[in-house]
């Protein structure tokens, strides 16, 4: 599992590469270890990760994505 949420703000939605039926696993795994107040308001599920001709993570496209 993937995930590429450094940088953006806290209430936004995570964007996670997964399949969406693993949705509620991932909470009950985030549940199980995280507290409360640092779960996830949202969560935004996506095929794949924007990418910058250098093959990293495109964080400016995430930002623009959830706003």
């Amino acid at each position: 599992m993937n995930a590429a949420m450094r940088g953006l703000p806290r209430a936004q939605p995570t964007v996670v590469r997964m399949l969406a039926a693993a949705a509620q696993a991932l909470l009950a795994h985030c549940r199980e270890r995280l507290a409360p107040y640092k779960l996830p308001a949202q969560w935004r599920f996506a095929q794949q990760r924007p990418k910058t001709p250098a093959n990293k993570t495109d964080k400016n496209a995430l930002r623009r994505s959830i706003t």
